[in-house]
């Protein structure tokens, strides 16, 4: 989030208002409630401390500002992800993908948990770990209507 003040694409109204009152109106407006899942995923990419980011948003006071919002917080927890021995890069020349075996794995797993979290609440937070998470929260969100 932006801060100090910048201005948004919606007259007049700063990028802080607007994500507070877009966080506001967009999650309690649908049901109230809203479930949280954690994704520590590293396998993206080559920096172990992603693997940390979910534990680290929850200690940070997440959970209480979405509750200080009025939401009904459903924490699912953090997701377990298998650490393939044998998983080599896939592609060719500059294009390779790291842990191709464990992402795909990890991508039906947050899937899975965030279909759940969206049909439990009507609004699923993902807290993650690295870029990678994005295909399984997109999956799952297509598979709720």
């Amino acid at each position: 989030m932006p801060s100090g003040g910048d201005t948004c694409s919606a007259a007049g109204v700063t990028c802080d208002q607007q994500y507070k009152e877009g966080a506001e109106h967009h999650l309690s407006k649908r049901s109230g409630a809203v479930g949280v899942v954690g994704a520590p995923l590293c396998y993206g990419q080559d920096k172990p401390g992603t693997k940390r980011g979910a534990d680290a948003i929850r200690s940070s006071g997440f959970m209480e500002g979405l509750r200080n919002l009025g939401l009904k917080v459903t924490d699912y927890g953090n997701l377990n992800f298998i650490e393939f021995q044998r998983d080599p890069l896939c592609g060719a020349g500059e294009v390779q993908v790291l842990h191709s075996r464990a992402v795909g794995d990890a991508t039906k797993k947050i899937s899975a948990a965030v279909k759940r979290a969206l049909q439990d609440n009507g609004a699923c937070v993902n807290l993650g770990g690295d870029h990678s998470m994005t295909i399984g929260t997109f999956h799952g969100h297509a598979q709720v209507p």
